[in-house]
């Protein structure tokens, strides 16, 4: 891990409350997971996995990752993982990010902290100049806050090549001031 993204691990996790942080996951956290997406209802696996996902098809998915190639950001809770970004190298200029947030967890500020997270990790860890993911309204507006973003069909691809690795945490906090003093989500024109 870069000392980079650890440090925005901390970052992102000081202040949170009830024993809840910002880390990585490890393969040693693939039962944590498993049971963490068996938990969602069928609306957030087919946010999370495009398509309706079965228990089964969730274990046999947590079994296979490929640790070398993905990198798992959750916001953890005391218990149990509340949300999950996944981030994982497609080619050596691209990653694809999908994050896994009910809608009980308030996904408005757990979103826009993972999608940062993970632009960071996409950045420092593989080096990767763009970052796909589905084109989640809080994600998309989220994103042109920190960069430039193409929506393609249902896919938003975000260009992380102009990017220097402090701008995602300046654009998160605008982004963030903006989501809670109502000023309109942080998009531009």
């Amino acid at each position: 891990m870069s000392d980079l993204l650890q440090r925005e691990l901390l970052r992102t996790s000081n202040g949170l409350r009830g024993g809840r942080s910002y880390r990585l996951l490890s393969r040693h956290d693939a039962q944590s997971l498993q049971i963490f997406y068996q938990s969602l209802s069928g609306e957030e696996r087919h946010l999370r996995f495009g398509g309706a996902v079965s228990d089964r098809s969730i274990a046999q998915y947590c079994a296979g990752i490929d640790w070398d190639a993905t990198i798992l950001i959750a916001r953890a809770g005391p218990y149990c993982l509340e949300a999950v970004a996944t981030i994982v190298r497609i080619d050596p200029d691209r990653v694809e990010n999908a994050i896994a947030c009910p809608v009980i967890c308030n996904p408005p500020v757990i979103i826009p902290a993972l999608l940062r997270l993970s632009v960071i990790a996409a950045r420092a860890t593989f080096g990767a100049s763009r970052m796909v993911f589905v084109a989640d309204p809080v994600a998309a507006a989220f994103s042109r806050g920190i960069g430039d973003v193409t929506i393609e069909n249902d896919q938003a691809i975000l260009d992380l090549s102009r990017l220097r690795l402090a701008d995602p945490s300046e654009a998160a906090d605008r982004f963030t001031a903006a989501r809670l003093c109502g000023a309109g989500g942080g998009r531009r024109g």
